[in-house]
């Protein structure tokens, strides 16, 4: 079977339901709020999903413009990385929570936390920059793992 057929077959099937030990209350309230603000109005979520980033430099203005030329966030700065990875991996109850699994043949599966997430890229960074790699956008060879 082609990996297309597979994918195909895979979303044709139904969602399962979640399982209870799985479940997270908190995640739950997270998720009622989040759409009950999209209901009321769409700019509403986008505040409050806003609040759950750290920004660089705080926005100033929600939402300028209108469709198509609009912006969100204006004079906003954030950092994905930083988003993303370092504040849980300063965080004492979450920096050992799993941040990805990764799984290739049948039984090998590797787990990587927030914080030794955070260490791989420092260290990364480090060699990028020992190689007088400025910083700005650049497009990186993708890991074996990833072009599976």
């Amino acid at each position: 079977m082609s990996v297309e057929a597979g994918i195909e077959d895979l979303i044709g099937q139904p969602l399962l339901p979640l399982r209870d030990d799985w479940r997270d209350p908190e995640q739950a309230a997270d998720l009622e709020t989040a759409r009950r603000l999209e209901a009321e109005h769409p700019d509403r979520y986008s505040e409050w999903a806003a609040g759950h980033i750290r920004w660089m430099e705080p926005w100033t203005a929600l939402r300028e413009g209108d469709f198509p030329e609009f912006r969100y966030f204006s004079r906003g700065r954030m950092n994905a990385a930083d988003s993303c990875v370092d504040r849980w991996a300063e965080d004492p109850a979450t920096a050992e929570r799993t941040a990805i699994v990764w799984e290739g043949e049948p039984g090998d599966v590797r787990t990587v936390t927030y914080r030794d997430l955070r260490d791989r890229v420092a260290r990364l960074v480090e060699v990028l920059l020992g190689r007088q790699l400025q910083h700005g956008p650049r497009r990186l060879p993708r890991p074996v793992e990833a072009r599976c």
